[in-house]
């Protein structure tokens, strides 16, 4: 059976439900997936694996960069194996961010133990726009859960730094706030004890030295637009299993605008040539 992710959720909030299906393993097994990262993308997973202990295993590419053919060789044959591949260099780099994003996840949870690369799955209710209830199969896979606290933890590298501003242009860019808002809910669905305490911190480190880091929640207006995009999301998919119609864009053959400041330059050319406006 068909299950939505939040990464599902994202694709389909980015640009269709027609998109996200495509995209979906078991909605269309021989399709093309989006290209894979760059090398240099690695970086991320490889922090994950070494701090979390658990996920796929690294391949070290022995050369100073991918300049040559056998350095891309040797990074091209670790992705096809289902592993990353990461510079002898960023190796370093690497073990060093997961030193500290290690600590702050000991710091944050006070010593109380926890699991990494916990998988998750569970049901949701949905009512479609005819009003039948139809129920869709979801899942996930929590980086840190810690059970004595009803806590979760994502680790997340970013390029900038890790300031209020930066975070933010981070979570708009990435639709972070549909993670944040669909794991709780799917702890406490398996979970219904805990409902209502379940926290979701998303652990930011950055990618370049002196790598600072901090955890942090979203707060309260934007868990709200993350509740608003997983419905949304869930909704696509639960209409799109019921129907088997996947729709690409909405309102085909609407007219299509451009914002004010494309108008406002084409005007000010058109004046300073002596157009009459």
């Amino acid at each position: 059976m068909p299950s939505v992710s939040q990464s599902w959720i994202k694709r389909e909030a980015e640009s269709s439900p027609y998109h996200a299906a495509n995209d979906h393993p078991r909605l269309n097994p021989y399709g093309t997936r989006r290209g894979s990262k760059a090398a240099h993308l690695f970086l991320g997973d490889a922090v994950h694996r070494l701090a979390l202990g658990k996920g796929r295993e690294i391949s070290i590419v022995r050369y100073p960069d991918y300049r040559s053919e056998a350095a891309r060789n040797d990074r091209d044959a670790a992705i096809a194996n289902g592993r990353i591949p990461i510079l002898q260099k960023v190796q370093v780099q690497a073990m060093d961010m997961a030193e500290l994003v290690k600590a702050k996840i000991e710091e944050t949870l006070e010593g109380e133990p926890y699991e990494t690369e916990v998988p998750i799955f569970w049901k949701e209710e949905v009512t479609l726009s005819s009003g039948q209830v139809v129920t869709v199969w979801c899942r996930g896979m929590l980086d840190v859960w810690c059970a004595s606290k009803a806590r979760i933890l994502d680790v997340k590298t970013m390029a900038g730094l890790a300031t209020e501003d930066g975070i933010a242009k981070a979570i708009e860019n990435n639709d972070y706030a549909i993670q944040a808002r669909f794991y709780p809910r799917g702890v406490e669905a398996i979970l219904p004890e805990l409902a209502g305490r379940v926290r979701f911190d998303f652990l930011w480190i950055e990618t370049a030295e002196p790598y600072g880091h901090r955890a942090a929640p979203l707060d309260g207006s934007t868990r709200h637009t993350g509740d608003l995009m997983v419905d949304m999301g869930l909704m696509a998919f639960a209409e799109g299993m019921t129907s088997g119609v996947w729709p690409a864009y909405p309102q085909d053959g609407a007219p299509i605008g451009v914002r004010s400041f494309y108008h406002q330059r084409i005007e000010a050319r058109a004046a300073a040539k002596g157009f009459q406006l």
